[in-house]
């Protein structure tokens, strides 16, 4: 079962909710111990299926200011500024606390570096003039972006960050070794969704 690593207890257990888990049944996810949920409210300029429902649900068992969102970004054929408009209207529309745009490995490299760190830049301070706006990415994406004459700008951004160690050295003190220019994480996902159990979400959890 997830749980906070032991280096970690001061942190709020929280998970990551997307249409990959079929169900999810939000007082036993509360009764485990979870105090947070970010669910995916939309990619590229569309939607997510069963946001609306799971950010109800979470915030009836978890509390009103307990529920962020994520925006998936697809930075060929979806414009920065498209982007972050169609992921404030979901955050809004879906009540979010903090928006944040997530960016996967698959489609950094569809651009040259600074084409992908100006994009990611320009998504990121346009949603953030609207609503609490911060980077969901990978370790890997991070080493990638730091490489971007932007990596300054973006590291000005509140970023969560997706890292996966084996369990035993998580228990054992592990903290993500982020690239420079960033200093700091404000959250972290450390078990992917494949090796995540939790009682009341199947069929596994972030």
């Amino acid at each position: 079962m997830i749980e906070l690593p032991t280096a970690h207890k001061d942190l709020l257990l929280g998970i990551d909710v997307s249409s990959y888990q079929s169900e999810v049944h939000w007082r036993r996810v509360r009764d485990a111990g979870v105090k947070r949920a970010v669910i995916k409210i939309g990619e590229g300029t569309r939607g997510a299926s069963c946001a609306a429902e799971r950010c109800d649900g979470a915030r009836a068992y978890l509390g009103d200011d307990a529920v962020d969102g994520y925006h998936e970004c697809r930075l060929m054929g979806h414009g920065p500024d498209d982007t972050a408009r169609a992921a404030v209207e979901r955050a809004a529309a879906r009540r979010v606390e903090c928006l944040w745009l997530a960016l996967e490995t698959t489609w950094i490299h569809e651009l040259s570096d600074d084409e992908c760190g100006a994009w990611v830049v320009t998504a990121l301070d346009a949603a953030a003039l609207v609503h609490s706006t911060g980077l969901y990415t990978s370790l890997r994406c991070l080493r990638h972006l730091r490489r971007t004459r932007y990596a300054a700008r973006i590291a000005e951004h509140p970023l969560w960050v997706a890292a996966y160690p084996s369990p035993r050295v998580v228990q054992g003190g592990y903290s993500p070794r982020l690239p420079k220019p960033w200093t700091s994480w404000l959250g972290w996902q450390y078990t992917s969704g494949r090796k995540g159990a939790l009682p009341g979400v199947c069929p596994g959890v972030e």
